[in-house]
C-alpha cells in the first residue's frame, strides 16, 4: 500500500506522525509532502520522517493564488513518480485536483467550519471526509463524523508521556509558569478575523509576571519588551511545555485545545472563539476551555483561574475523564486503511461513529 500525505502545518505532523511511524512499520509506502511552514520541516527531521519539500506557500490571498497550480504541478510530479493508492490530508485544496486525474481515493481530515472556500475545492473530490462528532456543518454524502479530535494523534496517553527532566530543567526553582501563543493570522480561513492585539499582549503579560514567569510562542516578530519573554525549545518540546504549564493563553485554536487536552487550564482569545464546534463543545460540554473575544471577559476569566488554587488540578482530571471517552485517532486510521474498501462502506452507512472495534 502507498500512501500520499500532504502535511502543510506544524500541527498536522503531530495529527498524523503515529500512524505514518506504524505504517512504514508494517512495511508500506508513506510519501509525505510537505509545506515549510515554522517549524514543519524541523518536526519531520527530528521524527526521521523522509519528506519532499513543496516551499513556503504564501502569506497573502494573491501569493496563495499564485502558489496555487505550483503546488498542484508539484503533486502532479510526485504523484507520477510515487504512484500512491491513496491520497490523505487535513483540507488540502491542492490533492482534491490531483487524486481526481489519478482516480484514486482523497481522504480529507477536517475540523474547521468556516473554512468556506476549503470546503468548495475538496469537498467534490474527496472520497472521504472526517470531522469529530461536533463538527456544526454537514459536508455531504461523502461527510463522517467521529467521536474523537485529532490532536489525540500524538497526545492520546498511549503514545504520549511527559517528560519529566524538562520539567526540571525549565523549573529549576519550583517557580511556576504561564505560557503564551500569538499566531498571525493569515490563513485562508483567517480572512477577516483577528485575534491579540499587540496592546492587549502586553497588558496580558504584564499582568501574567506579577503573578509567575512568563513565556511566549510567536508566528511572528515581537518588540523588544516582549520578545524577551520569547521561549527557545526544540519544537518537539512544545506538548511537554503545555503540559507543565500553569495557564496556557492564546489565540491559536489547535495549542489551546492541546493545552486542554494535556490537563492545563486553557483559554482561547480570538473573534473565531465562540463560533466553531470543536471550541464550543469543550467549552460546554467538558469544561475544558475558556472563550473570550472580548478583553474584559479575558481579564475575568484570568482573574478567575488564578483565585481558584485547583484550577491545574481540576483541568487535569477532566482532561482525563475527556480522553476516555474519545476514539483513539490513530488506531482509527489504521483501521481505516489495513481494510479501506470494506471499511469505508462501514463508515458511509453509519455517518457519525461513536465507538469502534478495531
Amino acid at each position: 500500500m502507498k500512501i500520499l500525505i500532504d502535511i502543510g502545518h506544524p500541527a498536522h505532523v503531530h495529527y498524523f506522525k503515529n500512524f505514518i511511524l506504524q505504517t512504514i512499520k508494517s512495511g508500506n509506502q508513506v510519501l509525505i509532502v510537505a509545506r515549510d511552514k515554522e517549524v514543519t520541516l524541523d518536526l519531520l527531521r527530528y521524527y526521521d520522517l523522509s519528506y519532499k519539500n513543496r516551499g513556503k506557500g504564501g502569506s497573502s490571498f494573491l501569493d496563495k493564488l499564485i502558489y496555487f497550480p505550483i503546488a498542484i504541478f508539484n503533486f502532479f510530479v510526485y504523484s507520477f513518480k510515487f504512484k500512491p493508492d491513496y491520497y490523505l490530508s487535513f483540507a488540502s485544496p491542492y490533492l482534491p485536483i490531483v487524486s481526481w486525474f489519478f482516480n484514486k481515493p482523497l481522504i480529507t481530515v477536517d475540523d474547521t467550519e468556516h473554512d468556506n472556500l476549503t470546503h468548495s475545492i475538496y469537498k467534490p473530490f474527496s472520497s472521504l471526509i472526517l470531522t469529530p462528532s461536533f463538527f456544526q456543518k454537514d459536508l455531504g454524502d461523502k461527510h463522517v463524523k467521529i467521536n474523537t479530535i485529532f490532536e489525540l494523534g500524538s497526545l492520546h496517553p498511549t503514545v504520549f508521556k511527559p517528560n519529566k527532566d524538562f520539567s526540571r530543567k525549565l523549573k529549576a526553582n519550583g517557580e511556576k509558569y504561564a505560557f503564551l501563543r500569538f499566531v498571525e493570522w493569515n490563513a485562508t480561513h483567517d480572512l477577516n478575523e483577528k485575534g491579540f492585539s499587540l496592546k492587549l499582549k502586553e497588558k496580558i503579560v504584564n499582568k501574567l509576571s506579577k503573578h509567575m514567569k512568563v513565556y511566549i510562542s510567536s508566528e511572528g516578530e515581537l518588540p523588544k519588551n516582549l520578545d524577551r519573554f520569547r521561549i527557545k525549545i526544540s519544537p518537539e518540546q512544545i506538548h511537554d511545555m503545555l503540559h507543565f504549564a500553569e495557564i496556557f493563553i492564546g489565540d491559536s485554536g489547535t495549542m489551546t485545545v492541546e493545552a486542554a487536552l494535556l490537563g492545563t487550564p486553557a483559554i482561547m482569545f480570538s473573534s473565531t472563539a465562540k463560533k466553531l464546534g470543536n471550541f464550543i463543545s469543550l467549552r460546554d460540554k467538558h469544561s475544558l476551555l475558556i472563550l473570550c473575544d472580548k478583553e474584559i471577559e479575558l481579564t475575568n476569566s484570568i482573574k478567575k483561574l488564578f483565585d481558584n488554587k485547583n484550577s491545574k488540578k481540576n483541568w487535569n482530571l477532566k482532561s482525563k475523564k475527556f480522553i476516555n471517552t474519545k476514539i483513539n485517532f490513530t488506531e482509527f486510521l489504521l483501521w481505516l486503511f489495513n481494510n479501506y474498501d470494506e471499511n469505508v462502506k462501514i463508515l458511509l452507512e453509519k455517518k457519525n461513529i461513536q465507538n469502534i472495534e478495531f
